[in-house]
């Protein structure tokens, strides 16, 4: 994983999965804190007795722990228009190029 959860997965995952409500489309709407973007974002200390917490984005925590592991050049982007969506089927890992592509052609 190229999170670094200091072993601690289980508790992510855990805690992301009381986070979301499903709905009838197959959406797992986020419910808790978003970023500056809209985007939704988990906090969790730093561990190892370092003061502070860590940003998390969900999308990518969830994509990794139930897909696979992204590549370095790869983000993680929705294929639906729920903005706070982050079902695991609705995630899809593309590089910027890939995504950009992706647009000129659907235009």
């Amino acid at each position: 994983m190229t999170l670094d959860l200091g072993g601690r997965e289980a508790e992510v995952l855990g805690r992301v999965l009381e986070r979301f409500d499903q709905t009838d489309g197959g959406h797992w709407i986020w419910n808790s804190y978003v970023n500056t973007g809209g985007n939704p974002v988990l906090m969790i200390g730093k561990g190892d007795g370092q003061k502070g917490v860590k940003t998390l984005q969900v999308r990518r925590i969830v994509f990794e722990m139930l897909n696979r592991e992204l590549q370095p050049d790869e983000l993680v982007w929705r294929t639906c228009r729920e903005q706070l969506c982050v079902a695991s089927a609705h995630l899809k890992a593309m590089t910027l190029v890939e995504y950009y592509d992706q647009l000129r052609s659907t235009k």
